[in-house]
């Protein structure tokens, strides 16, 4: 590394208004029947979010084959929001349900001679010793 800072790469797309966003879609062949409520999504979701969802639409790539509507494709991001949630969700109710799990296994045992049981199993006992006695918890103090 010689110490100096990369060159800046510069940034040449403009900045666009939503309803310039909206103009851009339309031009790209995106049919928007009710241009306000596209405006009032995309000032919610922001154009590069709903960008993402467009890539599966368009044929070729900045183009939208005719009959592609906005309706379609924020149908398609509403979709994979309200999937995503009802996923995050059920992982949410999973992993309370594995800690309890855990914290009640461990709860009631005495768990650094289960682990001590464990490594024991795989290692020479003068290992398990050694590592117990090394510790700075006084659990693993014999």
């Amino acid at each position: 590394m010689s110490g100096v800072p990369p060159a800046r790469l510069s940034y040449t797309k403009t900045w666009l208004s939503v309803p310039d966003q909206v103009v851009k879609l339309q031009a790209r062949g995106l049919q928007i029947p009710d241009l306000v409520d596209a405006e009032s999504f995309l000032y919610h979701v922001s154009y590069y979010s709903f960008a993402g969802y467009c890539l599966a639409f368009e044929n070729p790539r900045h183009s939208f084959p005719v009959g592609v509507t906005f309706e379609q494709i924020k149908f398609a991001y509403i979709f994979d929001m309200t999937l995503r949630d009802l996923l995050n969700e059920a992982l949410e109710l999973i992993e309370i349900d594995l800690c309890t799990s855990v914290a009640y296994s461990f709860g009631h045992v005495d768990w650094y001679v289960l682990v001590a049981s464990i490594l024991s199993s795989h290692c020479s006992l003068n290992f398990v010793s050694h590592r117990c006695n090394a510790t700075r918890f006084s659990a693993f103090k014999s």
